[in-house]
């Protein structure tokens, strides 16, 4: 995994997520947690993936804080959210069964 600069990050994802940024924190060497106010602000960060600074693609997972058992180590990162952009097809054809069956 490629090193991001912390302080580049902060600037960036203030500058994405506007009034939904409160701060980000370094928790490894290559990962960093965000925080939010609200679960508000939350959501509108997870439910708007892919977030990306520059080239970089930032995965987002979910810490309960609860969640005391849950070491670092644990976070594995599975999951990507990709935009998928289709062209030469009229809007009123787009449906999910089309990208389905495209990505089939």
């Amino acid at each position: 995994a490629r090193v991001l600069n912390l302080q580049t990050l902060q600037q960036a994802m203030a500058k994405a997520w506007r009034s939904n940024y409160h701060g980000i924190s370094q928790v490894s060497r290559s990962m960093f947690m965000a925080h939010f106010r609200t679960l508000e602000a939350m959501m509108f960060v997870i439910t708007r993936q892919p977030w990306i600074m520059g080239s970089d693609n930032l995965l987002l997972d979910w810490l309960d804080p609860s969640d005391e058992a849950k070491e670092k180590e644990d976070y594995r990162f599975h999951t990507i959210y990709v935009t998928i952009r289709i062209y030469g097809v009229p809007r009123s054809f787009r449906s999910i069964q089309l990208l389905r069956s495209i990505l089939e």
